[in-house]
């Protein structure tokens, strides 16, 4: 804990559990696989007495995050171990389903597929970062980390690797990744030419950002744009003139497209493409269509046009029903085979088998027992 007036820490736990503050002084966090509350000096920001079980049927995974949360009028809401059987399925535009990628496993999050340029090739979280062919096999894992991102060439993969920041390691595993920036950053695209790498990252009063990472000169970071609202996922046109991302301006993110200079810098020509809501955004590599997932979760297709002076669009048209695992932005879950017609999906098969939430009145008085 620090103050935010000071650049001095403190520890309190040499763990890294999940915590919640609850008024006036407790700490509620799973400690041993066991939710329990502590005392919490605020003075000295010391824990004070023992920790006291809440629940100790957590059904929760030791790697995965606690879902829980607590009310300053002492409501507590507890969910277990969250899993949904799922699988990569091969859908054609109306949604009929063409194929599948492995058998179906229970699973917490989603493995953001990635098509190669040349649609050859395919890179996928598990446990880490995989390159495999079209059927998901002859795998080569590239290392730890989420969020894989191709270069324009197809030769290498950039990857965020946890609070160490984006790495960067050759397609088919040879060599030690590199790093090319440090920090809590997380790559979401190269531009055609391979000039910029587009990230996000938090700022300390702008929520989520889109930055630029040069390739040349000096290297610099710089902000493309950091207004007051989450923007993120931004992708780059074919052709290197447009960049379209989620913004949630107005209440809920929607899919935005600005011009883009190969000098790094938007215009300010921006136009709104989606009218209910945007999550998942992916340009087709012939750069004739936007697909993204709205918020009733139908996979959206807008047909454009990049190469004259303004971004030419028209509305968006329903596809299918997307059952995919994420219904907010930053994880892909989908991609498109260059010739538009085939789509890679992260599905979520059957229906919800994990247990209900458990929910707590007054959740301070069973301490006093």
């Amino acid at each position: 804990m620090g103050s935010l007036d000071s650049k001095e820490l403190k520890r309190i736990l040499s763990e890294f559990p999940t915590v919640r503050f609850a008024p006036p002084d407790w700490l509620i966090m799973v400690r041993n696989q066991v939710l329990v509350a502590q005392r919490f000096d605020l003075s000295t920001l010391e824990l004070k007495g023992d920790p006291m079980p809440l629940i100790t049927q957590i059904d929760n995974a030791a790697s995965a995050p606690a879902r829980f949360s607590v009310s300053e009028n002492g409501v507590l809401v507890w969910q277990g171990e969250w899993k949904r059987e799922y699988q990569l399925l091969w859908l054609d535009r109306q949604g009929k389903q063409l194929g599948a990628i492995g058998q179906p496993a229970f699973v917490t999050r989603g493995q953001e597929p990635r098509l190669s340029p040349d649609g050859k090739h395919l890179a996928l979280k598990r446990d880490g970062i995989w390159v495999t062919d079209l059927a998901g096999e002859n795998g080569i894992k590239i290392s730890e980390g989420q969020l894989p991102t191709w270069s324009p060439d197809g030769r290498r993969i950039s990857y965020n690797s946890g609070f160490e920041g984006i790495l960067e390691r050759s397609a088919n595993g040879v060599g030690e990744p590199q790093l090319l920036l440090a920090g809590t950053v997380f790559p979401a695209v190269w531009t055609p030419d391979g000039r910029f790498l587009l990230y996000y990252m938090r700022g300390p009063k702008t929520r989520l950002d889109i930055w630029a990472l040069p390739e040349f000169g000096e290297r610099k970071p710089f902000a493309l744009l950091n207004s007051r609202a989450d923007e993120n996922t931004p992708l780059i046109s074919p052709n290197g003139r447009w960049m379209a991302y989620l913004s949630d301006e107005s209440g809920y993110w929607e899919l935005y497209v600005q011009s883009f200079a190969s000098e790094g810098k938007l215009g300010s020509d921006r136009k709104r493409i989606s009218a209910n809501g945007a999550t998942s955004p992916v340009w087709s590599s012939d750069g004739k269509e936007l697909f993204f997932i709205s918020r009733d979760r139908q996979m959206m297709a807008t047909a454009v046009k990049t190469d004259g002076a303004e971004f030419e669009f028209n509305p968006p048209v329903a596809l299918f029903k997307t059952r995919t695992v994420y219904s907010y932005g930053l994880f892909r879950e989908f991609a498109v085979t260059p010739d538009r017609q085939r789509f890679l999906i992260g599905t979520l098969i059957g229906e919800p088998k994990s247990a209900n939430p458990t929910v707590i009145l007054n959740w301070t008085a069973a301490l006093k027992k």
